[in-house]
């Protein structure tokens, strides 16, 4: 038996083992020869077509015990890049990568050649025959100088093989090549996870996309669109009317650019009867109306997450926060998560307002980035939630809004102003305040001054256990 370390020691452990030690320990422990196998490929980078890639893709093909550990195949058809996630069935966590089965890392485009494209897909198609576990693909179609009309056919003849047998599909196509998609992908009617990534400007309709998803619309479960900087008018959005009936779905994730918001808002309340988890990025043009959460009408929402402009870093709010979310009203709301734009004291105070339902209200996870907060903020945080668990809170500005550098954080002025106050009565249990991320991660300077805001806030709310934000699922015994 194996010694009762976590899992994924072991499998740290296994990929500095060679082959011939791989072999071996089949006769000495059967599970950790499984582990060893995983983590092995976990790594493995096949490249540009030679002897040694025809071998490892020939052994793809012919070896049933490696492919079946298959489950994510994702094909990246810009660079004829292959990448293959395998997990065991028995060890799922584990993911074996099959990276760049045939890059093309020349520098000569044209030493892509029908003959080499047929060679690799008479190779694939076998391999994708043995893959008996796959579950998800993703096709990246996006184009390099025009190629992208040489992988379609591979593509379809690839989904066709697939088809039935996986229940995740995603797709990144360039917004162009939009009205290729219903053609190149039938037979969806299995499919219960849909993502489709469109870049590039597309005046058009998107019908091609609305086809796409319509042949999928009784299985549909999960829907992901990124569609950012896809058009600047809002022709492409008409696309939602023409969605059949998606009575299955339940997440959705939407990300959008230049919408007018009635066509978004009026496809999630169309087909929202079951919709769990909604995750919104809106890009507007400055000045524009932003889009109102508070025309959405989802009854059975519990998770909630939402971003304006979020390319525009520490943008604020120019529109009345009060346009935003108004009269919004979601019974089951569990979590909410608002990314952008950074929240003054008065937007809090609003938004508060909004939630404060007495015996209605039972968020558990909320997360809010702010341009400033105050001892107030906290006030008018645990009056509205009173049931909350969990908060995260990032915040440019500490009780003074009127600093010019972030980094100058008004600790004594925010304990000060903490020390009149007790939140006895409130239920938090998890507790986290930080400067904004931004691009590249908090500055390590900013870790001291979190943590003492922490502990001076924590210490005015009794029921404070931790300080990570890890979630409201991971609440002390003791406390529930």
């Amino acid at each position: 038996m194996l010694p009762t370390l976590p899992f994924e020691i072991w499998a740290h452990v296994a990929s500095y083992l060679s082959n011939v030690e791989l072999e071996r320990l089949y006769s000495v422990n059967r599970a950790l020869y499984e582990i060893s196998m995983n983590a092995r490929y976990k790594n493995l980078r096949v490249r540009y077509p030679n002897k040694l890639t025809i071998s490892k893709l020939r052994r793809m093909r012919d070896t049933v015990s490696v492919s079946d550990r298959v489950q994510d195949l994702e094909i990246y058809c810009r660079i004829l890049e292959v990448l293959w996630r395998s997990k065991s069935t028995r060890f799922r966590l584990l993911r074996n990568q099959f990276r760049h089965m045939i890059g093309l890392f020349s520098k000569d485009p044209a030493a892509l050649t029908p003959k080499s494209i047929a060679s690799v897909q008479k190779l694939l198609l076998r391999a994708i025959n043995n893959m008996h576990g796959l579950r998800s693909v993703l096709f990246d179609l996006h184009p390099t100088d025009g190629l992208v009309e040489r992988y379609l056919p591979m593509a379809g003849q690839i989904w066709s093989l697939l088809s039935g047998r996986v229940d995740s599909l995603s797709i990144r196509i360039q917004a162009r090549h939009i009205d290729v998609l219903h053609p190149t992908f039938l037979d969806m009617h299995d499919i219960k996870h849909l993502s489709v990534s469109l870049q590039g400007i597309y005046e058009g309709e998107a019908r091609g996309l609305a086809d796409l998803i319509n042949t999928a619309s009784k299985s549909l479960e999960s829907l992901r669109l990124q569609m950012f900087s896809i058009s600047t008018s809002s022709l492409v959005y008409t696309m939602f009317t023409r969605l059949h009936r998606l009575s299955r779905l339940k997440r959705v994730s939407l990300s959008v650019y230049n919408t007018i918001g009635p066509d978004v808002a009026q496809f999630l309340n169309a087909h929202g009867e079951n919709i769990e988890e909604l995750k919104l990025s809106v890009r507007r043009t400055a000045g524009g109306a932003p889009f109102s959460i508070a025309t959405l009408h989802l009854s059975s929402l519990r998770r909630l997450s939402v971003a304006w402009n979020p390319f525009n870093w520490g943008d604020n709010l120019n529109n009345p926060f009060q346009q935003i979310w108004g009269d919004a009203d979601f019974p089951m709301l569990d979590c909410i998560e608002i990314r952008s734009p950074f929240m003054d004291v008065d937007h809090i105070a609003l938004f508060c307002i909004t939630f404060k339902r007495p015996g209605r209200n039972l968020v558990r996870h909320l997360e809010l980035t702010c341009r400033t907060l105050n001892a107030e903020s906290f006030d008018h945080l645990s009056d509205a939630f009173p049931n909350l668990h969990t908060l995260i809170l990032s915040t440019i500005f500490l009780s003074n809004p009127n600093s010019s550098a972030l980094s100058d954080w008004d600790i004594e002025s925010f304990s000060a102003e903490m020390e009149r106050r007790e939140y006895s009565a409130w239920t938090l249990y998890d507790l986290k305040i930080t400067p904004p991320s931004g691009p590249f991660g908090m500055p390590v300077h900013f870790l001291r001054p979190s943590y003492q805001v922490m502990r001076i806030t924590a210490s005015h709310i009794p029921s404070v256990r931790s300080f990570c934000g890890s979630g409201h699922m991971n609440v002390p015994e003791d406390a529930k």
